[in-house]
């Protein structure tokens, strides 16, 4: 499905970016937890954005899939 792609890549070059970020700034030595709290952290991070750029995507489909008849919403730009 589209949607679940577009959020898992989403996510995953998100968290990619974090890991690659906090390895050049040696985050992992400073972090609480060390590596795993930059673990944590990227992934909290990447799913929060990942969430927050593909839900409204989520919402328009689920308003189209749940509409009765009469149809209110044609196609994405009516809902």
């Amino acid at each position: 499905e589209l949607l679940w792609g577009s959020y898992m890549g989403t996510q995953f070059m998100v968290y990619k970016t974090l890991q690659k970020a906090c390895a050049g700034h040696n985050a992992a030595n400073r972090a609480p937890g060390g590596q795993a709290g930059v673990d944590m952290a990227s992934g909290a991070a990447s799913g929060a954005v990942a969430t927050a750029l593909t839900y409204p995507l989520d919402l328009l489909r689920t308003r189209l899939a749940a509409q009765q008849e009469p149809r209110v919403y044609r196609g994405l730009w009516d809902a």
